[in-house]
């Protein structure tokens, strides 16, 4: 079967799962993985990895990249997320997707929970190691990218990949209740410690940890949309919003009433026909082989 044929097979346990179970941590994430599967997967096929390796998939979530992965390259995956709750649908998920044949016989798979600032691995590890969309999380990413360097082995890469939120654009200008909500939004995850702008950062991280920068590139990806309230990216962040209604309003970010409002218009759709880009950072590092030499 071609990728994309074990890809739609995959996509099909998503929406299985999502259709029979109604409370799913971060429901969002999981709906997300669907609509963003054509970048993650565009990304895979550029990266260096060779058969048999050990790769090691930070940050997993709902596993999305560890079972792109394993349904398409004969290598052994380990994937590690700190939260047990997002974990236990994962596993149910790589389950489910197992018994529909999913994955390549030639790939093995677990699911671990773990620290990345604490690994749970010996020194020199794994051959290859991916986080995406975990930086902007951490509170602290150089600590993360040392344990990251330390469970590579010599001459195996990491990719890191995340979001800078000044490489967004919006016409026309994104100054009305979507702005407000995503601003909202964007200054909980940095009072929680955060960076929306961490995309720059990553070749530096990854240097400063001893390791090679390879090469960085800048994925971009466009949408033009008619009609906003008919979009599905556009009815999954609403569905976000709702579920961080709280957190903003415990914060101070904005008062209910604003909040409802700017959510009411979103909903609504009152914007009109829109364009929106974006840009994934991509850095791929090399660790290398002996102390002695010098990162490039």
């Amino acid at each position: 079967m071609s990728d994309v044929g074990l890809y739609g097979k995959i996509d099909a346990q998503y929406e299985k799962y999502l259709i029979n179970h109604g409370n799913i941590p971060e429901r969002w994430l999981l709906e997300q993985t669907i609509l963003t599967g054509p970048s993650r997967r565009g990304i895979l096929k550029l990266l260096p990895i060779q058969a048999g390796a050990q790769i090691l998939d930070i940050g997993t979530g709902f596993g999305a990249l560890a079972f792109d992965i394993a349904a398409t390259l004969p290598v052994t995956v380990t994937a590690v997320d700190a939260d047990p709750a997002v974990l236990h649908v994962a596993n149910a998920l790589y389950q489910q997707m197992g018994s529909e044949q999913c994955f390549l016989a030639s790939s093995q798979l677990s699911l671990i929970q773990g620290d990345a600032y604490q690994l749970p691995f010996p020194d020199a590890t794994f051959d290859f190691v991916l986080a995406r969309f975990v930086y902007q999380h951490l509170q602290n990413p150089r600590r993360a990218t040392d344990e990251l360097a330390r469970v590579l082995k010599p001459e195996g890469h990491v990719c890191v990949m995340d979001v800078d939120d000044q490489w967004t654009l919006t016409y026309p200008e994104d100054n009305g209740a979507l702005a407000k909500l995503r601003m909202a939004v964007g200054r909980l995850q940095s009072l929680q410690e955060g960076d929306r702008f961490v995309g720059r950062k990553l070749a530096n991280y990854l240097y400063d940890a001893g390791l090679s920068v390879v090469g960085s590139v800048i994925y971009p990806e466009a949408q033009f949309t008619t009609r906003p309230q008919t979009d599905p990216g556009m009815a999954l962040t609403f569905r976000r919003f709702q579920e961080l209604r709280q957190s903003v309003l415990d914060h101070g970010l904005m008062c209910a009433e604003e909040f409802d409002g700017c959510l009411e218009e979103v909903r609504t759709g009152t914007s009109g026909p829109s364009f929106h880009a974006s840009g994934l950072m991509v850095v791929l590092g090399r660790k290398l082989a002996r102390s002695s030499e010098v990162p490039l």
